[in-house]
């Protein structure tokens, strides 16, 4: 019962039904039933907006989307009574500015988008009473959702913190259980696991958004040791070695029963934080880790290249393990406070046509004021329902437009069936009103599962819900396959032919965007290593902005891969790969940046100016003037190489090992990079670590 209740799909659902039944419960003996069930169609439009999930200056957020939700709504309807024909041109126009609005980020983007939801709801239910009091009346049931759930999330102690950071520690957990049949086959991957990326910055969201409020210790220091651990486990000083050294006969038993142990470790904390148990320190899985550090003690002490990647993973081994024990941090370190955006640069940033959000923009106004002048056009009665289906099957790409419009065409018109078999069996009336309500439960569970599951129960419950307001019956029901025909082939024509935004298109930026995160990384790092003053909190930020770059590149390339004409998942990959690499030499020499190791000063300039030349190569090469690498570079490998044989098999030893590494990724990036330098065809992807 106990997992049942803190699962996420029935949590929220349990959270919004029990707040929809109180306001129902409360408008009964007030003769305000009626009214109160109709302004419960402001619920779609908090779920697209995810207000109802806490994010920094979430409070700001919930007053800007109630003024927003009551504007766009009150509006719409006024429009509806006096000037129906300038409906078109309005939902352009709200099309325009509020789609703009992903200027800002995603959950920007989001509200927008709900703002958009209640536009048309206002359109819905116009002829249900005076425009301004169904507005309120939205406003009113919104702020009580939001006022509810935070005193839900107040009472089950920071219920949604607890559920993503679960999310987190079960996909840490799967990763470590997938890395050893991953080095015995073809190595570790070269994408970056986008749905931890995901769930990580979810989590950022909602610490920041808590504050330090009650009790949040404890999640907080989670939260960190899960960022830890993350980066313990992409770090990987060399990739070829390591897969030889873990995959040694007398060593990958002793490596498979460690992490099968603290991924079950890990697996723990994901069902103790989803289920609100403490936290609670657990070393069973140390008397694993022992034998593994005693066979790989003389590997490491044989030195060379093995010997020094065979030191580091024990060090590695005896971190991860320390990590998943006690469920704390490696080293204390503050937030960085959440900057403000830039309004200004935002808004210039819209001005460009090669800005995504701008023709994103452009073309959500233009499906807006297609759909509302189609309907009108036609005659449709009720021609919400087409603009319903293009606000919500718009999703961020082609690829995930495509699939929400499969997922909601089919979802509709199963659940106008089902809904016209439920009218035709006697649900009228009462009997309609209460059937819907009981849908209301199933439909918010279904929002986590599936949009097509979503949309089939919605559908249902809407055909009944009109039905008890006497709008609808099933003289709608062909009409509402048609409408959503409309806009669903709207949407999908608009993605696919109107100023489409491939990905491949995106990716000069991207890689730019990702280059130059990494090389202040690198800068950073190296700035450290020269004994000059640089915060742990420093570090950690450009670490988490590479990292974040790479799951954009990730993303962007599993969408590339889905798109009509795309041709160059070679190259594309292989730029992962060498990202990813870089990234993970990078991780490894940070805990010992950290720690103190100081490199001498002609070595650390060298190094830095080897590298800031190295950068100024990859720029050239993007810019499509990329010529050969540069003979001073070369000497540059010489001379780490010489100082490589001289050096100690000590902590600055590994890190000049680490940075003669990296610049032959540098290397081999300027050469993919390049205008004529592809991999041949068939080439994998070198070594994704």
């Amino acid at each position: 019962m106990r997992k049942l209740w803190f699962n996420p799909a029935f949590n929220q659902s349990l959270r919004l039904t029990l707040a929809l039944i109180l306001a129902l419960a409360a408008a009964y003996p007030l003769g305000l039933l009626a009214p109160t069930a109709l302004s419960m169609l402001a619920l779609p439009a908090v779920l697209v907006s995810a207000l109802d999930q806490p994010s920094p200056f979430w409070w700001r957020r919930i007053a800007l989307g109630l003024a927003g939700f009551i504007l766009t709504s009150g509006l719409t309807a006024t429009l509806t009574h006096h000037l129906p024909g300038i409906l078109p041109l309005w939902f352009a126009l709200l099309g325009l500015l509020l789609g703009s609005l992903a200027a800002w980020g995603e959950l920007a983007g989001r509200l927008g988008m709900g703002m958009l939801v209640m536009a048309v709801a206002g359109l819905a239910t116009a002829p249900q009473g005076a425009p301004w009091a169904l507005a309120l009346n939205f406003g009113l049931c919104v702020l009580w959702l939001m006022i509810f759930s935070a005193l839900w999330y107040r009472l089950w102690r920071h219920y949604p913190l607890r559920q993503s950071l679960s999310a987190v520690y079960h996909s840490l957990a799967q990763i470590l259980l997938a890395r050893p049949g991953q080095l015995r086959a073809k190595g570790l991957p070269a994408e970056f696991d986008s749905t931890l990326g995901t769930q990580i910055a979810l989590c950022r969201q909602q610490l920041l958004a808590f504050g330090r409020q009650g009790q949040i210790g404890p999640l907080r220091n989670a939260f960190i040791a899960a960022v830890d651990l993350q980066e313990r486990l992409q770090a990987t000083p060399h990739p070829e070695q390591t897969k030889a050294l873990f995959t040694d006969p007398t060593i990958f038993p002793l490596y498979r029963d460690w992490t099968r142990a603290v991924s079950a470790r890990l697996r723990r904390l994901a069902r103790d934080l989803a289920q609100h148990r403490p936290l609670q320190s657990d070393d069973r899985h140390q008397a694993l880790a022992e034998p593994l550090i005693t066979a790989l003690t003389p590997i490491a002490e044989g030195g060379g290249p093995r010997g020094m990647v065979a030191h580091y993973m024990m060090d590695n081994v005896r971190r991860i393990s320390r990590l998943a024990e006690r469920v704390a941090p490696l080293y204390q370190r503050d937030f960085l406070p959440q900057p403000e955006p830039d309004w200004r640069a935002r808004i210039r940033g819209l001005w460009g046509w090669s800005s995504p959000v701008a023709r994103g923009a452009v073309r959500l106004a233009v499906l807006l004021g297609m759909g509302a002048a189609i309907s009108q056009h036609m005659g449709m009665a009720n021609s919400y329902w087409v603009l319903t289906t293009i606000v919500m099957v718009t999703q961020s790409s082609y690829v995930a437009t495509r699939h929400r419009v499969g997922q909601r065409a089919a979802g509709t018109f199963v659940g106008l069936a089902i809904g016209a078999l439920l009218v035709w069996l006697g649900f009228t009336g009462q009997a309609a009103l209460i059937m819907a309500l009981t849908l209301v439960p199933v439909t918010l569970a279904l929002v986590r599962q599936h949009h097509g599951l979503t949309t089939t129960s919605a559908t249902t419950l809407l055909v009944l819900m009109f039905e008890y307001f006497g709008i609808g019956g099933d003289t709608i029901l062909l009409p509402r396959m048609m409408d959503t025909l409309i806009g669903c082939t709207l949407v999908f024509a608009a993605f696919r032919w109107l100023w489409p935004q491939w990905q491949g298109g995106r990716q000069t930026v991207l890689r730019r965007q990702a280059l130059a995160h990494l090389h202040r990384y690198l800068q950073l790092v190296l700035m450290a290593f020269a004994g000059k003053p640089v915060q742990p909190v420093q570090l950690a930020r450009a670490r988490r902005l590479a990292y974040e770059q790479g799951i954009s590149l990730t993303a962007s390339f599993q969408q590339m891969k889905q798109e009509p004409g795309y041709r160059d998942e070679e190259t594309s990959l292989a730029l992962l790969a060498q990202y990813k690499g870089a990234m993970s030499h990078l991780n490894a020499v940070v805990p010992f940046a950290r720690r103190g190791v100081v490199l001498a000063d002609d070595t650390a300039d060298r190094l830095r100016e080897g590298f800031d030349r190295a950068y100024g190569v990859l720029v050239s090469s993007q810019e499509g003037t990329a010529h050969s690498w540069p003979a001073e570079l070369d000497r540059t490998s010489s001379w780490l190489s010489e100082q490589l044989m001289q050096q100690e098999p000590n902590r600055a030893g590994f890190v000049l090992y680490q940075m003669a590494l990296l610049l032959e990724r540098y290397q081999r990036l300027s050469g993919l990079l390049g205008p004529k330098t592809a991999p041949e065809q068939g080439s994998p992807p070198a070594d994704g670590s």
